[in-house]
């Protein structure tokens, strides 16, 4: 059931999948990466609510976070590469999530059914 406080959302999407909404496209001037390399993220759709806490919207079906079975709808993500993100820009979450393919980011998401946080691997 989706919150009705949740105002925006963006994609992170999956190079793999062949599934994107430009995210995933080169990103120029993004620190640490030439503009040749192409950028990617792991399969996952986010929602905004009202205080700025991004939720797993949905997942790319075959991205890297749903073959991993560890994200869940509803999930609040709290870290990147051990990197506080709750309640962060969204923008400059987006540029934490991206990277070049084939390489690897550290999240970290709270589990509203449970409260649990889950840290996790995946493969952009």
């Amino acid at each position: 059931v989706e919150n009705p406080r949740m105002s925006s959302w963006f994609d992170c999407c999956d190079c793999r999948t062949g599934k994107n909404r430009g995210l995933n496209d080169q990103i120029p001037g993004k620190p640490g990466f030439s503009s040749a390399e192409k950028m990617c993220g792991v399969g996952i759709t986010f929602v905004e609510d009202s205080n700025g806490a991004l939720y797993v919207k949905s997942l790319v079906p075959g991205g890297s976070a749903a073959q991993s079975g560890q994200v869940q709808v509803g999930d609040v993500l709290v870290e990147v590469n051990r990197n506080n993100v709750y309640c962060t820009n969204p923008e400059q979450i987006g540029s934490l999530l991206l990277g070049v393919e084939g390489s690897q980011v550290e999240l970290a998401f709270k589990r509203t059914t449970t409260g649990a946080v889950q840290r996790i691997m995946l493969y952009r």
